[in-house]
């Protein structure tokens, strides 16, 4: 009901009270600003692209060994070791990062498809992170907040991996909830159970977040002078590694070892001590802060704000942690970007210090939102590269092929270790072998004889079917052959 009050002999009607859920809309989320609330829609919308889509576009192999986990709970697998081929011949343990992300899709499958499941999780996680992110700038009094959530919302990286059916958008979340529960760590111990809590998860899926995160929790150690809480908080996060760690190490020298000493190799995961001080090594790195990282050319606020000596030192810190990251894991981060995605949270914190302000015209700030889309737009067009060779092969090879047989599936990515992802579109049992495969090879495999094979032209002249099979399909993106001692086709 509207509330009166009497002021010099004259009754006033008072505004209603907004009720407690529209004001938190209008102070967290919105505050009344119109381009903000539209920028955070466009923001919205880029994840949905290709929302039902089978993984085509940047790391599709890692994608779909993702979805290849998640498969893999319902054919046998335990939760804490899903297997890499679920249906290869015999399932081979794959396990490295900790798989909640494939155990939250596997679980979530029981009541949507498994690829949909993936997919909403994913921009489920993306979209709290740029909440989070918010609060966080908030929580530290950031004077270009909005500024710097626009920029974190519609960095690229952000947009494509809250798509992606990977958990990089899961770690992205609780890498900021964990920089957020850290800060307000001063006031209870709670504040910092819930940072140790979620930096470990983060940590034990990418290790590289505790990297990013140490310098920053270590400010606010010693600018608070509260030690204890915050290096409980590190320590709990390497020892939840170290646990980690160990357990897949036992998991994969008794089951697989071939694959995790590809994976351990030093100068795979660290590089060479020259790669440090190449430059094509920073390279990468530049190009991908212009055009990924942030919205594209927004890294060149970070050079106005470290011109007008900008920026809380607690952002410094973790661009530091970035830097660090990206020095220790030299080889991981020169050959997958989406080690870079932890770096985006601080670079858009800092680049907001330097961004220009909106100017007042209503004109001129729909001309600046429109430029801002398009570049946008332009960040997303190499990670949304659609080539769909290796699901539209799987699917082709799925209609002729039955799930008795075993198929022999031939690509780029066919050597061991490696599992590509045609097996998983395919549904069926096989093996994956390398281009230049001849009749001895196949014919040397254990079990039934493959009746069907399926020869991906990911590679120039790759076109070629071994001894003794006849080609009954040819395209350009694959050819089908059925092997000429299984009779009649």
């Amino acid at each position: 009901m509207p509330v009166s009050q009497s002021v010099a002999g004259r009754v006033v009607a008072l505004p209603v009270r907004s009720s407690r859920l529209n004001s938190w809309i209008k102070d967290r989320v919105y505050s009344g600003q119109a381009w903000f609330g539209a920028l955070l829609a466009l923001a919205f919308v880029a994840r949905l692209y290709h929302f039902t889509s089978p993984p085509d576009d940047a790391h599709e192999w890692r994608q779909t060994q993702t979805l290849m986990y998640a498969a893999s709970y319902g054919h046998g697998a335990g939760l804490l070791t899903p297997y890499g081929n679920w249906n290869g011949m015999p399932p081979k343990i794959d396990v490295l990062e900790f798989p909640i992300y494939s155990i939250l899709v596997h679980w979530l499958s029981g009541l949507i498809d498994l690829l949909i499941a993936a997919r909403a999780l994913s921009i489920v996680f993306g979209v709290a992170a740029i909440l989070v992110f918010d609060r966080l700038c908030a929580q530290m009094g950031h004077p270009r907040r909005r500024t710097a959530t626009v920029l974190f919302a519609l960095a690229p990286l952000t947009v494509f991996y809250a798509h992606a059916t990977q958990p990089e958008s899961l770690v992205l979340l609780m890498m900021v909830a964990s920089a957020y529960f850290a800060v307000r760590g001063q006031t209870s111990w709670r504040w910092s159970v819930a940072a140790l809590a979620s930096i470990a998860v983060a940590a034990v899926i990418k290790p590289t977040v505790l990297i990013i995160l140490a310098p920053p929790v270590l400010y606010l150690a010693w600018s608070r002078k509260q030690w204890a809480r915050h290096l409980v908080v590190l320590a709990g996060a390497g020892i939840a590694i170290l646990a980690w760690g160990t357990f897949v190490r036992g998991v994969l020298l008794s089951e697989d070892p071939l694959w995790y000493h590809v994976n351990t190799d030093p100068d795979w995961l660290w590089g060479s001590v020259s790669l440090r001080y190449s430059l094509d090594f920073y390279v990468v790195l530049a190009v991908r802060l212009l055009v990924a990282i942030l919205p594209p050319f927004a890294a060149l606020f970070i050079v106005v704000a470290v011109w007008r000596r900008a920026g809380d030192p607690f952002w410094w810190w973790m661009a530091a942690g970035c830097l660090a990251s990206y020095l220790v894991f030299a080889k991981l981060n020169a050959v997958h970007f989406y080690y870079q995605l932890p770096m985006v949270p601080a670079l858009a914190a800092l680049a907001a210090y330097g961004a220009p302000r909106l100017p007042k015209r209503l004109a001129v700030r729909f001309v600046l939102v429109e430029l801002l889309a398009v570049a946008v737009l332009f960040g997303c067009a190499g990670l949304y590269n659609e080539q769909p060779v290796y699901s539209t092969a799987g699917a082709a090879i799925a209609a002729v092929s039955s799930r008795n047989q075993p198929i022999i599936v031939i690509s780029k990515f066919g050597a061991d270790p490696w599992w590509p992802s045609v097996l998983y579109y395919a549904d069926s049992n096989g093996w994956n072998l390398p281009h230049g495969t001849d009749s001895s090879r196949i014919a040397s495999l254990p079990g039934a004889t493959p009746c069907w094979l399926v020869n991906v032209r990911d590679e120039p002249g790759a076109a070629m079917v071994p001894n003794g099979w006849v080609v009954t399909r040819l395209t350009s993106d694959y050819l089908i052959a059925h092997n000429d001692a299984c009779g009649t086709p």
